[in-house]
């Protein structure tokens, strides 16, 4: 008798779950219904995205939620057909079974909709934009340079800085190698093109920003360090693969992991990411601690003139006649008053392209010596553009002695080491501090030769040694840029 009592609600519930087969198979069909129709709408919102924006890909969970949904109607269908035949144990067994379909399906339908409401596709990664427009090169010095910098790219480098004279051509020849990245769909994964902030002292943020833009995508979040996390994620998210972000007119150092970018190789991901930018200042290379440095010198005098003669559009048919052959040698003057700049050589040379009247080539010669006016303003635009060099040099010191030795080193003209550092103490632009009177200690000695060496790095001076002895020199567009700045403050009162 106590076995009978004890068995009661096991025999209760068996005969309860034989009584509610019909209604939980009901329920079952309900949602298999349901479910059918939401694949349906699915399957067509997909297609009306897709057709919407070509490049949308569909997510990697809707395609599993699709084979989920697949299993489910073949599970559901199967044990539906099952329906109405068998004792009390098969009785069981189906209603167990309907209301693990039963869950299954409420969950199935709960991740339909939330996907139907935030979308059943993504923008596929953006990994290129457009080529850039790219001068051509003329001599094989780029060229060579060209080579060297895009095999060392392929060797997965952290860091590569390519510094130079402002005008020397850096931004063109960066151009050039990232459209031979963009082209290399092999080795690259993704290439993007950013270009500096403006301001003399950019700060986190605004890199940041400038970055962001070139993947196509914006920040939300003003906090630097949640949006350093998000730009690293966006990068990291080409794994696997080789990324290359290209920064141009660099004018400070900075922290990668400020910004957000996760230089370096990593094995396990396979995944590479390579910085390559351009500066004015080689001290910007090396506080960035960059793999390998490539420096942009001024072009060598006969590939000055190869290139002022093709920006100009003489041809070889001018050296055939007395007249061509006159004229092109004034344009040979003309582009020596280049002073193998590529910037101001082409700037001059379209301003003179498709001229013919010798007069008018002897008077751009003129103009460029200072003896007549200038007619055309492109000095203007030359001296403006040129004064972005100074950005690099932050010290009012550095500053002030290299505008006073803009005064001395005419054209032509050099001054060792030693005399310019002279003619600074003399100024009262360097000293002691704790003497009133500047003399020419080796303290004093020591910060002079700094401060040339400063102005190297940042092209605003050039030396050469000849006998064992270094002179400074400098070119003649930067002195007409330091001479420029000089008049203006001269003219504030």
């Amino acid at each position: 008798m106590a076995d009978i009592v004890e068995n009661i609600p096991i025999l209760y519930n068996t005969f309860t779950a034989c009584m509610e087969v019909p209604e939980k198979c009901l329920k079952l069909r309900v949602q298999l219904q349901q479910i059918s129709s939401t694949e349906s709408d699915m399957i067509a919102r997909l297609k009306s995205e897709e057709d919407g924006n070509p490049s949308t890909k569909q997510k990697e969970y809707v395609r599993t939620l699709f084979k989920l949904i697949e299993n489910f109607i073949k599970m559901a269908t199967k044990t539906l057909e099952k329906h109405g035949g068998g004792g009390w144990w098969s009785r069981i067994v189906m209603v167990l079974k309907a209301d693990n379909l039963l869950k299954e399906g409420e969950y199935l339908l709960s991740q339909a909709d939330h996907l139907m409401k935030e979308g059943l596709t993504f923008d596929e990664v953006y990994t290129r934009g457009m080529k850039l427009p790219v001068e051509k090169f003329i001599g094989v010095t780029m060229k060579k340079l060209h080579e060297d910098a895009f095999r060392s790219i392929k060797t997965r480098v952290d860091i590569i800085g390519i510094h130079g004279n402002l005008g020397a051509g850096k931004t063109n020849f960066m151009k050039a190698l990232y459209n031979s990245v963009h082209d290399d769909h092999k080795h690259f994964k993704a290439v993007f093109w950013a270009g500096a902030p403006q301001e003399q002292q950019h700060d986190i943020k605004s890199l940041q920003e400038c970055v962001a833009e070139a993947m196509k995508f914006k920040f939300e979040d003003e906090d630097v360090v949640r949006r350093s996390s998000l730009l690293q994620a966006k990068l990291k998210n080409m794994t696997p693969g080789h990324v290359i972000l290209f920064v141009d007119n660099v004018k400070e150092q900075f922290l990668m992991n400020e910004v957000g970018i996760p230089i370096g190789y990593d094995e396990a991901e396979n995944f590479c990411c390579t910085l390559v930018f351009t500066t004015s200042s080689e001290d910007v290379c090396n506080k960035m601690r960059c793999s390998t440095q490539f420096k942009m010198n001024l072009l060598a005098e006969d590939e000055a003139r190869e290139l002022f003669l093709h920006e100009a559009r003489l041809s070889n048919t001018h050296c055939t006649r007395a007249h061509g052959r006159r004229m092109v040698k004034v344009a040979n003057d003309v582009a020596k008053q280049c002073a193998r700049v590529p910037f101001v050589i082409t700037l001059i040379a379209r301003s003179m392209t498709g001229k013919d009247d010798i007069c008018e080539w002897k008077n751009r010669l003129n103009e460029l010596k200072g003896i007549v006016e200038d007619l055309h303003g492109d000095e203007a635009k030359i001296l403006e553009q040129l004064k972005f060099s100074l950005n690099c040099i932050k010290d009012h010191t550095i500053r002030v002695c290299f505008l006073d030795s803009a005064s001395v080193l005419l054209e032509g003209h050099q001054y060792t080491r030693q005399k310019l550092i002279q003619l600074w103490v003399q100024n009262r632009r360097i000293g002691m501090k704790r003497r009133k009177v500047a003399s020419l200690t080796t303290a004093v000695t020591d910060q002079g030769h700094t401060i040339i060496n400063e102005l190297q790095r940042a092209y605003l001076l050039e030396i050469q040694e000849l006998d064992g002895t270094e002179y400074v020199s400098m070119n003649k567009w930067i002195r007409k840029m330091a001479m420029n700045i000089l008049h203006e403050e001269a003219a504030v009162p």
